[in-house]
């Protein structure tokens, strides 16, 4: 009897590089001085937190979907209290230069406070992540995989054994022994859009009988019985069926992510783009949804500014804070009928120029070029509505800190 399994999709946020962060009684002659408290919203937020500014890192035609991560000098008990100050520009790489339709130009960083652990990462990248574990008898596999919207990703599988005794399910080792083993593991992707299969063999409850554990990096065609040899790994383990005992619930492999009692536990292989192997979990509290950070450098074009984020620039150069009202009845109304009147503008553009027939009504995928024009839309219309600069920078401010959504 075999059986074939799809496994499941999360999402979740990744980071690359390295970083510390810098603490201070005296913050010196700040560019930017900022006072506030933040709300962490993330229950799995590391204990001991400092804020940094995560920049948005231009990506053409597309909203950014890395941040470049900059210590900033703070005193006080972040995140109860604080006082921070920014002491530097911005980055280079963190610059957007626009040149609006009438000759203008300007050239600005947007940025979000974030709270993360003391030690963190230098760049974050919105992800997601796709994971599940399959069991080959006691050896134990669980394939993760990292990828941006634009498909780059990063692969690794883990290994961890089941005690010595649990071999094919039965309580003694010695009533099993390893036959053979089937294609190279190694050469199957660290991908976890597979399946798995388990094969009970001659198992009838009298005799020598054989379980076949397999994992393959495909589904099979419906015209074929399993996937090509080369695109799996196999286990084959020989038992006395005598011998074997009915199996206890806890014994199920399906659950053995759950069990304290594995062994041997290692990432084994990994493939892809190594920058996007931190685990953000371990370090990430989040970002600011409603205060941000806004630096334009001396000479700008105040109507550049304006077409390239959809709201007036500040009066100065340098750093400002803008920052977002909450949501309530009258400006949600007014978020919708700007929504609504862009997104049908942009669908109607897009149809007429491509021959398509997109309709708001029944959607557009966020990881095609209109989504992306759309949900870009969206942030501009919430950002005109909302958003307004404030005028004393050391104004106290509440954070409200969450894990932006992985998009995909």
């Amino acid at each position: 009897m075999s059986k074939w399994n799809r496994l499941g999709l999360s999402g979740a946020l990744l980071a690359l590089g390295c970083g510390e962060q810098v603490s201070s009684d005296y913050l010196g002659e700040a560019l930017l001085g900022l006072r506030g408290r933040v709300v962490v919203e993330n229950g799995e937020a590391p204990q001991d937190l400092v804020p940094v500014l995560a920049f948005q890192r231009p990506r053409e035609g597309a909203l950014g979907n890395t941040y470049l991560l900059e210590d900033v000098l703070h005193r006080g008990q972040f995140p109860a209290r604080f006082e921070l100050a920014v002491v530097k520009p911005p980055p280079a790489e963190a610059m957007h230069v626009v040149t609006s339709s009438s000759g203008g130009h300007v050239s600005y960083a947007w940025a979000q406070v974030g709270a993360v652990a003391p030690e963190h990462p230098l760049v974050l990248a919105v992800t997601n992540l796709r994971e599940a574990s399959y069991c080959l008898g006691r050896e134990c596999y669980t394939e993760r995989s990292r990828c941006d919207r634009f498909d780059d990703c990063y692969f690794e599988r883990e290994h961890c054994s089941l005690p010595s005794w649990y071999d094919a399910l039965v309580p003694e080792a010695s009533f099993c022994h390893e036959l053979a083993t089937g294609g190279d593991i190694s050469a199957v992707p660290a991908h976890p859009d597979g399946y798995g299969r388990f094969d009970s063999g001659n198992c009838d409850g009298s005799g020598p009988c054989e379980h076949t554990f397999e994992w393959c990096a495909i589904t099979p065609e419906d015209t074929e019985p399993h996937p090509p040899p080369e695109n799996c790994f196999s286990r084959t383990i020989g038992c006395i069926a005598e011998s074997l005992p009915k199996v206890p619930p806890e014994f199920d492999e399906s659950r053995w992510p759950e069990r304290t009692d594995l062994t041997n536990c290692g990432i084994v292989s990994q493939q892809g783009n190594l920058d996007y192997a931190a685990n953000p979990n371990e370090w990430l509290a989040g970002l600011s949804d409603d205060v941000f950070v806004v630096y334009l450098e001396p000479g700008f074009d105040s109507s550049a500014f304006e077409q390239a984020t959809g709201v007036p620039a500040p009066e100065l150069p340098g750093y400002s804070t803008f920052v977002l009202k909450p949501w309530n009845d009258a400006n949600l109304a007014a978020y919708q009928t700007c929504s609504d009147r862009d997104s049908r503008r942009l669908i109607d553009d897009y149809n007429l120029a491509n021959g398509t027939s997109y309709s708001a009504e029944e959607g557009v995928d966020i990881g095609t070029e209109l989504g992306e024009s759309l949900l870009i839309a969206m942030y501009r219309c919430s950002y005109s509505i909302r958003g307004s600069w404030l005028s004393d920078a050391d104004t106290e401010l509440t954070l409200h800190v969450g894990l932006p959504p992985a998009e995909g």
